[in-house]
């Protein structure tokens, strides 16, 4: 999401100016200084003498200036609060770092306490793709309450949320970091840049950092959404790793911003905006009113909103239980819902691994059964060299002994009888051998491919495991959808109902 570069780096406090920078030639009065050129003969020589002799007019601002002032900050305030209202109302469209603000303070002046120790920075009081890092705060060591930190990422134009909390329980000081990523995509940047800035501002302190879960968005557009309300269910107490529908969450935010009191401080230029976000949506419905057509060119008509409403009670009231009962029991449903998702995503994520670990099983036993060939090739090369080695040694024994001449014919003879009969048996031998050698391997070729076999079902049972798994899981995330949109039925109805909308959790 483009941030604006018209915010200051530092967060303003809730009645601060808007957050333009102001000319540099303004006095301290914010009016401008007038400039008088005087001759170099007026000032004698003064070294410092710039030509230019500066009049600060202390004089009361003249009746006009003040209107145009006034009609200054008032198109401003104007102009800010109509891009806020478009991008709170527009599907698909980002926001921006001065919406993101300007949400925030709702949320500080709605739901939190006049004298909590929550504290909620401004979205560009952080910058973790900078080189320096913040100094400390002024209050972090005594804290016990969280500081939330909305992140603007520029390079990729997203926005992600971190939260710090101090503590110091029996004379252990640590800092707790938890961290929430709509996409999950910049956990590496954002890591070391807290754990530096925490280590160098707070060295004696023991830090911890925690990537959460949260509601993963479904777009490229919505992560500002996403961030704001992720900060609003902690804020809550509420479970972040539900399911967030923008559309949603942007008329949520508008409807807290109507119940901003923004009378009391007119010189708030924050409060300002915010009033004229409420004016805006009085308009709009002023304007669906007005664009009605008249009674001669009425279109056919159409049930009242309260007839449907009327309806929609009965249908539901038919069980004769109330719809707060109703409320509790999708409430309660919904949450077993999520347990039983959680659980399910245990057994599928044990599930892959048994997969992955029936693969590298059956792809060792085909690499076995690959290498029976050179095996065999190999035994047929020590059979060569072993016959060769008993040829050569039996000629060596059997030499006739040239010494022995009486019997040189005899001898002769009968070494040559002797040789063809060991020739005959060491063939016969080598025979058996390499028919056992041959019945060997094909008996090893079947031991493997009967365990390539059994590995091939392995994995296949494997895979029917995570396909099933995969799919209960999808038909959970659907119930527990359909949950959802009944409580959000229910509590409307409540609403309309007159009853005190605390009562009803929003999920």
């Amino acid at each position: 999401m483009q941030a604006t570069t018209n915010i200051p780096p530092i967060p303003p406090p809730p009645s601060a100016p808007p957050s333009q920078s102001p000319s540099p030639e303004l006095d301290s009065g914010g009016r401008p200084n007038k400039r008088q050129k005087v001759s170099g003969g007026d000032n004698h020589g003064d070294g410092n003498d710039d030509g230019i002799n500066r009049i600060d007019i202390t004089a009361p601002t003249p009746p006009d200036d003040k209107e145009r002032q006034r009609k200054n900050m008032r198109d401003l305030v104007v102009e800010r609060a109509t891009k806020i209202h478009f991008q709170l109302t527009t599907k698909g469209e980002r926001l921006n770092d001065d919406t993101m603000y300007i949400v925030s303070e709702v949320f500080r002046l709605t739901l939190l306490p006049p004298k909590t120790a929550i504290k909620i920075l401004h979205p560009l009081y952080i910058n973790v793709e900078g080189k320096n890092i913040p100094n400390a705060f002024k209050d972090g060591p005594d804290r016990r309450e969280a500081i939330y930190i909305p992140l603007h990422h520029k390079t990729s134009s997203h926005w992600t949320l971190c939260t710090l909390l101090f503590k110091s329980d029996s004379g252990r000081k640590s800092i707790h970091i938890d961290f929430y990523d709509s996409m999950e995509a910049c956990e590496q940047q954002v890591e070391p840049f807290f754990k530096r800035w925490m280590e160098e501002r707070y060295p004696e302190y023991t830090i911890t950092f925690n990537k959460q879960k949260c509601a993963q968005q479904g777009d490229s557009t919505s992560c500002g959404v996403f961030v704001l309300e992720t900060m609003r269910r902690l804020i809550k107490s509420q479970d972040v790793t539900q399911t967030i529908q923008p559309m949603v969450a942007r008329q949520g935010f508008l409807d807290m911003i109507t119940l901003v009191d923004t009378e009391p401080s007119p010189t708030s230029t924050t409060l300002q905006v915010m009033g004229e976000i409420k004016a805006m949506g009085t308009k709009c419905d002023q304007s669906t009113m007005s664009s009605s057509p008249s009674p001669t060119q009425q279109l056919p008509r159409v049930p009242s909103l309260k007839n449907i409403i009327d309806q929609i009670r009965q249908i539901i009231t038919t069980t004769e239980i109330s719809i707060t009962d109703q409320y509790s029991c999708a409430k309660k449903e919904c949450k077993q819902i999520t347990e039983q998702e959680r659980h399910l995503n245990i057994s599928l994520d044990a599930a892959k691994k048994e997969l992955e670990m029936a693969k590298c099983k059956m792809q060792a036993v085909e690499e076995a059964l690959e290498e029976i060939p050179n095996l065999t090739q190999a035994d047929k090369t020590v059979n060569c060299i072993s016959n060769g080695v008993r040829t050569q040694t039996w000629g060596d024994e059997h030499r006739p002994i040239d010494t022995d001449k009486r019997n040189a014919v005899a001898e002769e003879a009968q070494s040559s009888q002797t040789q063809i009969f060991f020739q005959q048996i060491q063939s016969a031998t080598l025979n058996l051998v390499e028919s056992k050698l041959s019945d060997c391997h094909k008996a090893i070729a079947e031991a493997i491919e009967e365990r390539l076999r059994i590995s091939s079902e392995a994995v296949a049972i494997e895979e029917r495991k995570v396909a099933e798994l995969k799919k209960k899981v999808k038909e959970l995330i659907v119930r527990r959808s359909e949950m959802e949109a009944l409580m959000l039925v229910y509590s409307g109805l409540s609403y309309l109902d007159e009853k005190r909308v605390e009562e009803i959790d929003m999920p």
